[in-house]
């Protein structure tokens, strides 16, 4: 894998795109005649629409509405791959099997037989058709066989640095597909990047994570998760909690971005303060190179919500803090 400094990478991903592994990823394949049926009743969003090469982004819930786990699901013919933000494919595995009776229906763990990576920036389209690998248009989380790589699939995935595609296939694939789509894509200005630029650009981009922002402290409404909710569909775990609070108005905090003073990066769990009373709690911080400060995702009380509102973070429990501004998402 070729390896660039941190500055080289982020100045790729906002001036032409970058190429991220994202093998630490779980993916759980669901097979079965029952297998859309079964997702559809657990999980937040419409599957029955589903046809092979589409997908959508969905979420499991705790029966108290909370965030058990946040997945793409794409449909293919004989099959669902579950696409996961996080590492650990098995505890969503165990989720859905708990709930498997008399239904034809078996979930996987597929990590390690699926490559996965990420590209990202304002020119990752371009960088795919220079590669061969362009399907044409990509809506929501579809997705169509790359035209050169034999076997490999490219899927619409959320937006780093301005556009994002996923691209995966037979674990076997990966290598010859990673260095295919950096020589070929390098006329597009494509270079490989690490996780430490991808974290920044997610952050930018206020895309909730796995142990940050994604955990069962919080509820999908605070997460600012609506595209992953239909509210039409009727029953699935936690549904009557997450319906109870759209109606009646009970959201309390809701995830906003932070622009901060001073060159300290808070540490994750940081309180935001407000006139000395606490106002929400940072959830991910990184220096931002396109902004020159510190920022931070966070859960903001929703009267301390409004962009501009100014807050003060605690860098220490009780001690020293850094005054920041209130900033809607995306934060670039």
């Amino acid at each position: 894998m070729t390896i660039h400094s941190l500055d080289e990478e982020y100045r790729a991903a906002r001036g032409a795109g970058v190429l991220v592994d994202l093998g630490h990823r779980g993916r759980v394949r669901v097979s079965g005649r029952d297998r859309v049926d079964l997702i559809h009743r657990l999980s937040t969003n419409d599957m029955r629409g589903l046809a092979p090469g589409r997908g959508t982004e969905n979420l499991f819930l705790t029966n108290k509405g909370r965030i058990f786990s946040a997945f793409d699901a794409l449909c293919f013919a004989e099959e669902l791959l579950l696409f996961l933000p996080g590492a650990d494919a098995i505890p969503v595995i165990e989720w859905i099997m708990r709930f498997v009776f008399a239904e034809d229906v078996t979930a996987g763990d597929a990590t390690a037989e699926i490559f996965e990576y990420g590209i990202y920036g304002p020119e990752a389209r371009a960088a795919l058709a220079a590669a061969g690998a362009d399907p044409g248009p990509l809506a929501a989380r579809d997705h169509a066989p790359a035209p050169a790589l034999e076997g490999v699939h490219v899927g619409a995935a959320k937006a780093l640095a301005g556009a994002g595609y996923r691209i995966f296939g037979p674990h076997e694939a990966g290598e010859r597909a990673w260095w295919h789509l950096l020589e070929q894509g390098a006329a597009a200005g494509l270079r490989a990047a690490g996780p430490e630029t991808a974290e920044v650009l997610r952050i930018e981009a206020g895309i909730p994570a796995p142990g940050h922002e994604l955990t069962e402290q919080w509820n999908p409404l605070e997460a600012e998760l609506r595209s992953a909710i239909s509210f039409t569909k009727g029953c699935y775990t936690g549904q009557e909690v997450v319906a109870r609070l759209n109606t009646y108005k009970k959201v309390q905090r809701t995830l906003r971005g932070l622009r901060l003073a001073g060159d300290e990066i808070p540490p994750p769990g940081s309180r935001l303060l407000a006139a000395g009373a606490e106002a929400g709690l940072v959830t991910s911080a990184a220096f931002s190179p396109a902004l020159g400060a510190p920022i931070a995702l966070a859960y903001v009380a929703l009267e301390k919500s409004a962009p501009g509102t100014a807050v003060e973070v605690e860098l220490e429990p009780g001690g020293r803090t850094a005054a920041a501004t209130v900033l809607v998402l995306p934060l670039v």
